[in-house]
């Protein structure tokens, strides 16, 4: 697996950081699959987030590394962030335990539910796709406020 065209974090670090939160869950994955989860869980997260800074290079296959990258506080960004690779390696957890890409049902038929004087209005703009509120604010300072899964 070649960083970071395939993953933004490898399987050796990938485990290093699931074994100090005791993920079981991981280990029961063979090598192979926890390979597979953390390149899912890198092309989930570049198709899902918008990153701040610019492309390092404009023929690079991902998202990432990125220049000129800071976050609120100023501090800047170089290579790939540790808290771009520990999310990808909670994703890939994610994705070993079931379909991250899944679409989310939403009733489209209906606008609004109305029970006494308690509404419900359904929102049309709501994301189809499964949110992960750990990766969201992992990736809050490295991202825009143009995500796909973030609303300010």
């Amino acid at each position: 697996m070649k960083i970071p065209d395939d993953s933004y974090i490898d399987v050796a670090d990938a485990d290093k950081f699931h074994d100090n939160r005791s993920n079981k869950v991981w280990f029961s994955a063979y090598k192979a699959q926890r390979q597979a989860a953390l390149r899912l869980a890198t092309e989930y997260i570049d198709d899902m987030f918008e990153f701040r800074g610019g492309l390092q290079s404009f023929d690079q296959r991902r998202e990432w590394p990125r220049v000129n990258v800071f976050d609120n506080q100023g501090r800047q960004y170089v290579g790939i962030p540790d808290r771009l690779q520990e999310a990808v390696a909670m994703l890939a957890l994610e994705a070993i335990e079931g379909e991250i890409f899944e679409e989310v049902s939403r009733n489209d038929v209906l606008d609004a539910v109305q029970i006494d004087t308690i509404r419900i209005n359904f929102n049309d703009h709501a994301p189809r796709t499964r949110s992960f509120p750990y990766i969201r604010n992992r990736l809050k300072p490295i991202t825009t406020s143009h995500n796909k899964l973030m609303r300010t």
